[in-house]
């Protein structure tokens, strides 16, 4: 089994780019328009870490993710694609941030900078991660109906 990964915003998914696995300490309060093929806690900055600035944020979230380890990742990434009926296919972490938050970066970029180094795959952002980007603040495409099982 060999899964892809990607990442996105939750607002930007849609269910054709692949499985979606909430990568945040809480789950959305809003309806989203799609089901979660699972959450990994593995992929989320802890609360604490929102109170540092970039270089410590991203020392303590490679410092967890090294932790666990990329074996372990990839299991866990691998048993929900597997339980989503897509054992090799795309799994794409989600966040909040639909593009850069406030301080000018997003964690999901600093998981598949650690994701690339580990795996030697490309880590494409399926979302709008730039505040120049012209899709930025664009609808979302149309939302589409996948089944899991």
């Amino acid at each position: 089994m060999a899964v892809e990964f990607a990442t996105c915003s939750y607002p930007e998914f849609t269910p054709r780019m692949g499985v979606p696995i909430r990568a945040t300490v809480g789950a959305p309060r809003y309806r989203l328009p799609y089901l979660l093929g699972g959450a990994m806690p593995e992929a989320a900055p802890e609360r604490w870490f929102m109170q540092q600035e970039y270089g410590p944020f991203r020392e303590s979230l490679r410092a967890k993710l090294d932790k666990i380890g990329v074996e372990q990742f990839t299991s866990v990434a691998e048993a929900i694609a597997s339980r989503a009926g897509q054992p090799d296919g795309r799994v794409v972490f989600l966040c909040f941030e639909n593009g850069l938050n406030r301080k000018g970066w997003c964690h999901r970029a600093m998981l598949a900078e650690w994701l690339r180094e580990q795996t030697g795959q490309e880590v494409p952002e399926l979302g709008t991660l730039s505040p120049d980007d012209p899709s930025a603040g664009a609808e979302p495409p149309p939302f589409e109906e996948m089944e899991l099982f």
